[in-house]
């Protein structure tokens, strides 16, 4: 019985043992932690990157996955390769590993992306290098990009020529034209970046033929020479054939000799254009344009004017027209005068000018001279009917916008007629809540009308004002009054309006109001018809803001005050701008952000002005910077200052009205180094010139400087490799230098190249020739 019991014990203990050993061999270990890597290692945007994982785990295959910024990459689960085309910025990248048992484990990094350089021109050449007209010359140009190039073109002048590519070299014929002319390079990579050079190609004239005189019998012909005989002496070798034309009819030429060839041509009257063409059996030629004129009896130069419309009315735009017609010679010039001051100038002979006049009489004066320098004038007189629709009232309050029900109070304004020989008849006061009448004024003292009005309710109150003059013209203004209860709620901050409820369009006006309160005040806020303008305190205790008033009719002030109890007001104030001679001026800036050391240009058009205009001055913050006395009234200036600006334009005519317009602008700072490229052989044979080939610009502040040194491994003794052979600066130099130097003896030569701009932003470059 013993044994058993013990026989049982040791079944049981043996039982326990191999449970404890199985559940120890089901605790299988989690794989390493995944390592992250990446191919290129600092990738650019555009470019494909190779995403590699990598892991280890004693018991168990492996399989991977890898996402960017939560989107799955695809690749080989197996091996742990993903692939990814990079973009700009900062992502995050999460690798995952998972054994047979459904085990995982991921790691996750940050992956920061940059914008790739510009693409890059390494070289620009053409064979043969000094061409001459008709030869064929082969264009070669090296161009590469870290993320590949996706069109290269090239233009002489502004031909596209046909571009073939081999590896990272473009090439294109071209047949020379004798003459200057740009080649304009243009390379693009895959994510759209262009980056364009320029270069002069000269090319030669043609070898032959040659034009050495032209003449014609008589020289100074007349409608009394019945013929003209031309005569014309060339060379070339191999002889040529000569073509003379006359307004692009060709003439009987023959040869006296080899070398002179003339052609008869029968007198007409007119401007005429002879074409002198000599042509080798290669198919080279040379061809000269002469112009001969022959006057007529009488001179047929004549002008044509008429306007648009014919009878304008007051603020009418007026459009001009003019032909000059003469059939003995063309058109140089024609000229627009408007009551005695010079509009425009063509050279063309059909002129067209658009302008608004002021009412009463006018005169058009045309004048015109042929390339023959005959001259000649016609006139035009009209008259802008006077409308005094177009004379509103000027009309102003004398009355603070504040009232308190029950207590009676005078609501004055003055008005006074703006129309020739008008007079105010009456003003009138309307309560525009309930559209009743508060009062009619007809008599006046010093332009001053006037009626009393108790108010009734408390609150904002729009009252109507309208001025009638004696031609029935109506002006109107809006004042909104401020109408308090018996008792004032003296926590909240006061607002009384400081300014001229009556402004001229065009016009540069401050809009200001007093804040007052028991407590201190928190902030102001203000806007004009809703939009919020950022107000300044003054040294009288006023918040103002600048406005310009270049639209006509009721505008919105609007004044919000807060205490630091959160007491707060708004108040709205009513003005009325009203239609005046002023110049109207629209201002046009080529951007509105500068880096320091751009061109800032700017031009103000006058869209309308009835008088002549004076000058136009520009201010830049409020300080005069510029003025121009003729147009195109262009301001230009270096930007200097980093922050924003605003530029304004005040265009005065001759009686001193001024009109406005002005546009905000923002200067920052160049951070960005300059491009930087060196070319040169990176072997050359002992006693060979090293001809070197820089290429620097920036397109924001430009170069400033550029430094040059070259060592040698073997000179100057006794410190080779340390002080310079060479040692160059260059001031602001131009997109392509070129140095030298004679390599001699077995050395290697390093060359060391710093570009820098204005804002001291570098490029450093080195190149390495080996002589053999």
């Amino acid at each position: 019985m013993k044994a058993l019991k013990r026989r049982t014990l040791l079944i049981i203990a043996t039982s326990l043992l191999l449970a404890l050993i199985l559940v120890g061999c089901m605790n299988v270990p989690l794989p390493s932690k995944p390592q992250i890597s990446f191919s290129p290692v600092v990738p650019v945007a555009g470019q494909r990157v190779t995403v590699s994982i990598t892991s280890n785990d004693d018991y168990s295959d492996l399989y991977y996955s890898a996402a960017i910024d939560g989107v799955p990459l695809q690749g080989n689960p197996q091996t742990g390769t993903f692939y990814w085309i990079s973009k700009e910025g900062t992502h995050t990248v999460v690798a995952t590993v998972t054994d047979d048992y459904n085990n995982s484990i991921s790691a996750t990094t940050v992956l920061k992306v940059k914008l790739p350089p510009p693409p890059n021109v390494e070289k620009v050449m053409w064979y043969p290098s000094n061409p001459i007209g008709g030869e064929n010359v082969d264009f070669e140009v090296e161009a590469t990009s870290i993320i590949g190039i996706s069109d290269v073109s090239l233009k002489i002048d502004s031909s596209s020529l046909n571009v073939t590519e081999n590896g990272k070299v473009y090439t294109a014929k071209w047949e020379a034209i004798p003459g200057e002319h740009t080649l304009r390079v243009s390379v693009k990579d895959n994510m759209g970046t262009v980056f364009s050079t320029q270069t002069a190609v000269d090319v030669g004239p043609y070898p032959f033929p040659k034009i050495r005189t032209f003449t014609w019998t008589p020289q100074n012909p007349t409608l009394n020479d019945k013929r003209v005989v031309f005569k014309v002496v060339g060379e070339d070798p191999s002889g040529f054939y000569a073509n003379i034309s006359v307004d692009g009819k060709d003439l009987d030429t023959t040869f006296l000799s080899t070398s002179t060839a003339v052609a008869t041509w029968d007198v007409t009257v007119g401007y005429h254009e002879i074409t002198v063409r000599l042509e080798n059996s290669k198919g080279w030629y040379v061809q000269k344009i002469y112009h001969l004129s022959i006057k007529p009896p009488q001179s047929d130069l004549s002008i044509q004017i008429g306007i648009t419309p014919n009878s304008p009315k007051h603020g009418d735009n007026v459009t001009v027209k003019a032909y000059a017609s003469d059939s003995y010679a063309p058109i140089q010039a024609m000229t627009l005068f408007v009551d005695g001051a010079e509009m425009t100038q063509i050279s063309t002979n059909t002129l067209s000018y658009t302008f608004t006049p002021s009412d009463g009489s006018h005169e058009i004066t045309v004048k015109a001279i042929d390339k023959m320098n005959e001259k000649t004038s016609s006139n035009l007189f009209f008259t802008v009917a006077f409308d005094p629709q177009m004379y509103p009232p000027y009309l102003s309050t004398r009355f603070t916008p504040t009232a308190t029900v029950g207590i009676p109070k005078l609501l004055s304004v003055f008005a006074s007629p703006t129309a020739p020989s008008a007079t105010i008849r009456k003003v009138t006061f309307i309560d525009m809540t309930d559209s009743t009448s508060i009062g009619e004024s007809t008599s006046t003292s010093n332009g001053i009308f006037s009626t009393a009005w108790t108010p009734s309710k408390a609150g904002y109150i729009p009252i109507l004002i309208n001025a009638v003059d004696s031609y029935n013209t109506v002006s109107s203004t809006v004042v909104m009054v401020n109408v308090a209860p018996q008792a004032v709620n003296d926590n909240s901050p006061l607002i009384r309006p400081a300014f001229d409820s009556l402004i001229k369009q065009s016009s540069f006006v401050t809009l200001a109001a007093s804040v007052s309160s028991k407590n201190e005040i928190k902030s102001v806020e203000m806007w004009v018809d809703n939009v919020p303008l950022t107000p300044t305190k003054n040294s009288s205790g006023l918040y103002c803001i600048k406005w310009i008033a270049s639209a006509t009719g009721t505008h919105a002030f609007t004044v919000s005050a807060e205490d630091i109890y959160a007491h707060k007001t708004t108040d709205t104030f009513y003005f009325y701008v009203y239609p005046s001679k002023l110049p109207v001026v629209r201002l046009r800036m080529n951007s509105n952000k500068f880096y320091t050391g751009d061109e800032i240009v700017a031009t103000a058009d006058i869209l309308k002005s009835n008088s002549q205009i004076d000058h136009v001055n520009f201010y830049v913050d409020n300080v005069l910077k510029d003025t121009e006395y003729l147009p195109p009234y262009t301001f230009k200036e270096k930007a200097k200052n980093v922050g924003m600006h605003t530029l304004m334009a005040e265009a005065v005519d001759i009686y001193a009205n001024k009109g406005y317009a002005q546009a905000n602008f923002a200067i920052e700072k160049d951070e960005t180094p300059p491009y930087l490229s060196v070319s040169a052989p990176s072997t050359i044979a002992s006693g060979g010139i090293v001809k070197v080939k820089i290429a620097t610009f920036d397109k924001e502040s430009g170069v400033k400087s550029l430094k040059v040194d070259v060592y040698s491994s073997i000179s100057p003794q006794p410190y080779p490799g340390i002080v310079p052979i060479i040692s160059k600066t260059f001031s602001h130099p131009s997109t392509y230098t070129f140095i030298s130097f004679v390599a001699t003896g077995q050395a290697t030569y390093k060359i060391d190249v710093l570009s820098k701009d204005a804002f001291d932003n570098s490029s450093y470059s080195q190149k390495s020739v080996i002589t053999q």
